[in-house]
């Protein structure tokens, strides 16, 4: 499978983010709306998806650097699974992604409802804001969810038609062809540690910040029966630093 921009997904939503942010201010005027308030919207959410695009595209770049420099052979540890302990890692993986799209599209939705009765209260058009900004909330919770369970779909659908090879290195890892930096812009590896399952897995913490708002995210990576030490010692070589 050839490799591919690991950002490309997102470059492409957010590019159909920045349009949907230009055409909604025309449709709400035309339906009557005040069309002050949604061009301050739009042109906002324009702002920042222009902002966002070109650190997809370059980051994206280095990214793809480093994925050909993992199977070039630049790699800590570099790991095959049968393929029955791949499938078992695939569904359990598949679980995982199911829940963080119910979580993606509650927190979405509660979170614009919230804002959107603020933004009624102070601005004295409490129905049409809850209408648009509350029920547009409400509808990107359900596309950014969708759009997650989707994509979690096809790349368990995928992983269930191959076997799994792993790549880890020490700027990120390759699991399938699917890329997991932790470090660069933004980007930092918070912790690593062996996890009890069925194949064993090596679980790696990455902190992502963005202004003052920082998240973190799992990614799990499967380990192959008999290759327990080997994730051991994976794992105490990214504390080898610190003592």
């Amino acid at each position: 499978m050839p490799l591919q921009n690991p950002n490309a997904t997102g470059i492409r939503v957010t590019t159909a983010l920045l349009l949907l942010s230009l055409i909604t201010p025309l449709l709400a005027q035309l339906l009557g709306s005040d069309p002050e308030l949604w061009w301050v919207l739009g042109l906002v959410s324009a702002l920042i998806c222009l902002i966002i695009l070109p650190i997809l595209y370059f980051t994206g770049r280095r990214f793809l650097k480093e994925m050909e420099a993992l199977v070039g052979g630049e790699y800590i540890v570099h790991w095959q699974l049968d393929q029955a302990e791949w499938q078992r890692y695939a569904a359990s993986d598949w679980a995982r992604a199911r829940r963080y799209a119910r979580q993606t599209a509650l927190w979405t939705a509660g979170l614009g409802l919230g804002f959107s009765l603020l933004l009624g209260f102070t601005s004295g058009e409490l129905v049409g804001v809850l209408l648009w900004v509350g029920g547009g909330c409400v509808l990107l919770g359900l596309l950014l969810g969708g759009l997650i369970w989707q994509l979690s779909r096809s790349t368990y659908d995928r992983r269930m038609a191959t076997t799994g090879e792993v790549y880890v290195g020490p700027n990120g890892a390759l699991n399938a062809g699917t890329y997991h930096p932790w470090a660069g812009f933004g980007i930092q590896l918070e912790a690593v540690r062996l996890g009890e399952s069925d194949p064993a897995e090596v679980i790696f913490t990455i902190r992502t910040q963005a202004g003052k708002t920082t998240t973190t995210n799992d990614v799990h990576i499967p380990v192959p029966r008999g290759r327990e030490e080997e994730a051991a010692r994976l794992v105490a070589s990214f504390y080898a630093d610190e003592t």
